[in-house]
């Protein structure tokens, strides 16, 4: 009799080629592999397949068909499977996304991927390009530790394990928790490359000028055959680095000239980084230590009004979790203690609480 061995609990012919046209109808197309692995492949399932049918010739047992049929379906699911999801990549991972503000363009290649505010810890690749559109931004915690950040209306390439390219709008950098022996990491922009000497800085690019902001530290800039300009003129120094230092700022024009500034280092255009904070873990942690994370995230000297105010504050043991940004953090915990933390354009002045 053909067809279907009635008595065997597997498929026959008839159901066999019906679920594999199932199958392969559901199936999208995908590229097919390189040469020498669909080559060996088909190797391995011609010899397997003589071993089966010289067996069949043999006994003619209908399982042999069924197995012979799933041998022929991996090979054609070879080229069927479903191509890689939109955020799949095969570049190797640079980075952790820790936090996303708004909705955030991931491109991986020709495959585009939506961030939004609920996706976090999410591994970030070589070859990826980041773009933020209007009040959008992302935090991501760099291989060696350091946090590196994307403003709105911003686009970023994660070019490779140590230089990052930002075409367009703000990123900032801490490179604190680095790793002593890691390589400096770099940012390519239009106007030259930027590379921290251990340091807080913020580089912005737009389609005139590239600016680049040092809060703690120093920051090394080699521009593109341009001339270093004050206010009292320039100074030629073609393709030579410049370095800045705390409190300085860089600006490249697209005619090549830099100019240097003072800033300051807190409030205005420092004010996006403090959103994209992780948090700051005070469980079983000192108030003087949260005094110390608010004081670099936000640019801000911390400053004691009395030797008794500093004592409370290393004594003081705070609980919990505080995901929130740094200010409202230190308005949080100072309600729960005998201290009274008051922010002074760049200082926050801290005493204690004044007893009736």
């Amino acid at each position: 009799m053909k067809g279907t061995d009635k008595h065997h609990p597997g498929l026959g012919a008839g159901e066999s080629g019906d679920t594999l046209a199932e199958l392969l109808r559901h199936a999208p197309a995908r590229p097919r592999p390189p040469a020498e692995d669909e080559q060996a492949v088909r190797q391995a399932l011609h010899a397997e397949w003589q071993q089966l049918t010289g067996r069949s010739r043999r006994g003619r047992r209908p399982w042999v068909w069924a197995l012979a049929a799933s041998l022929v379906l991996a090979l054609v699911l070879l080229y069927r499977l479903p191509a890689p999801s939109p955020g799949q990549t095969t570049g190797h991972q640079l980075a952790q996304l820790e936090k996303v503000i708004g909705r955030v363009t991931l491109r991986s290649g020709e495959s585009t991927h939506l961030m939004t505010a609920g996706q976090t810890e999410s591994g970030l690749h070589a070859g990826q390009v980041l773009v933020t559109g209007a009040a959008s931004s992302l935090a991501m915690r760099w291989a060696n530790g350091a946090s590196v950040r994307l403003d709105q209306h911003s686009e970023l390439l994660l070019d490779d394990a140590g230089r990052l390219a930002l075409t367009g709008g703000r990123l900032y950098m801490d490179t604190e928790s680095a790793l002593a022996d890691s390589p400096a990491l770099t940012v390519q922009t239009p106007h030259g490359e930027v590379q921290h000497l251990g340091t807080q800085f913020m580089t912005r690019v737009t389609a005139r000028e590239t600016a680049v902001s040092v809060r703690q530290g120093k920051v090394a800039f080699m521009g593109q055959d341009s001339q270093a300009a004050t206010g009292h003129g320039s100074d030629q120094f073609s393709g030579e680095q410049v370095v800045a230092s705390a409190g300085e700022e860089l600006t490249v024009t697209l005619s090549g000239q830099v100019y240097r500034r003072s800033i300051s280092a807190w409030g205005g255009p420092w004010e996006w980084t403090e959103a994209l904070t992780s948090g700051f873990d005070a469980d079983g942690r000192r108030m003087s230590e949260l005094l110390d994370w608010v004081s670099r995230e936000s640019g801000r000297q911390v400053d004691y009004q009395s030797d008794s105010a500093r004592r409370l504050a290393e004594q003081t043991i705070l609980h919990g979790h505080m995901d929130m940004p740094p200010l409202q953090a230190l308005t949080v915990a100072s309600a729960t203690s005998d201290l009274v933390a008051v922010v002074e354009d760049g200082h926050i002045r801290v005493s204690l609480v004044v007893q009736p």
